[in-house]
């Protein structure tokens, strides 16, 4: 988790390189989700892009176990197709 300005900037830092190098959109997702939960010092983190039907095209969840994950729901769930990072 996040030690300070220093380490906030590094992790703002990431997702700007990560937004930067073309990645794949997934992959820049992760990327934003995990170092916004770092630069806040979060448990957990999520990021979700609706999609035209009322759900989400992409849903990014960073700081939460496989149990955890379960916990949450079929409802919550059947949106993302991989949750974690």
């Amino acid at each position: 988790m996040s030690h300070g300005p220093r380490s906030g900037l590094a992790a703002v830092s990431s997702a700007l390189l990560a937004m930067s190098r073309h990645l794949e959109v997934r992959d820049v997702l992760k990327t934003i989700v995990a170092s916004a939960r770092e630069l806040l010092d979060a448990q957990y983190a999520a990021l979700g892009v609706p999609d035209d039907h009322g759900g989400f095209a992409q849903f990014v969840v960073d700081g939460v176990s496989d149990d955890e994950w379960k916990a949450i729901g079929p409802s919550h769930a059947s949106t993302a197709s991989s949750p974690r990072c």
